[in-house]
């Protein structure tokens, strides 16, 4: 998705079932979109923890999250 560059708006929603963090946190790291995303929504993530690119400053320019 990083490469996807007129990418203006992303939701990702979860729904109920695998909650193993390890393989939830690579999903969502895997699905990392290209840094001039404007609008940001998860829903649901069941995971613990969040991959390193949602507080990269590379996504600066974020005006909804």
């Amino acid at each position: 998705m990083k490469d996807k560059r007129h990418l203006d708006e992303l939701d990702l929603k979860w729904s109920n079932g695998d909650t193993n963090d390890v393989i939830q946190s690579g999903i969502l790291n895997n699905l990392q979109p290209h840094p001039n995303l404007k609008q940001l929504t998860i829903d649901g993530y069941p995971g613990i923890t969040f991959p390193d690119w949602i507080g990269d400053p590379l996504f600066s320019n974020l005006v909804h999250a």
